[in-house]
């Protein structure tokens, strides 16, 4: 008797494991449009020419406009990574250095 329910046990542990592996592949080689394994779509250069990178948060915005004046960077649309890809905020943004810490600014 207590043979047969370490069997079924190990049978369904067995089964589990199959199923947790094949939500695995599934997830990570198959199912493009998630988060994991999933494909981050950037956004052209022509649409965004600068990336910004915020040192503190290890943020990286992409943008097209911005203005420097002094310590204050101020972007006017950005691109923002939300987890499951590049969305594009059609705001203006003010960063400064004295509350982010260091922002660079690079041309893609």
């Amino acid at each position: 008797m207590l043979s047969r329910v370490i069997k079924i046990v190990v049978i369904l542990g067995m089964l589990a494991g199959l199923a947790w592996g094949g939500v695995c592949v599934y997830a990570n080689f198959f199912n493009k449009s998630s988060e994991v394994g999933g494909t981050q779509q950037l956004p052209g250069i022509e649409k965004a020419a600068y990336s910004v990178s915020i040192k503190n948060t290890h943020n990286l915005l992409l943008t097209d406009k911005y203005e420097q004046s002094g310590t204050v960077y101020t972007l006017h649309g950005y691109w923002e990574y939300t987890g499951s890809g590049f969305k594009y905020r059609d705001a203006t943004l003010s960063l400064d250095e004295q509350v982010f810490g260091e922002i660079i600014v690079k041309r893609r």
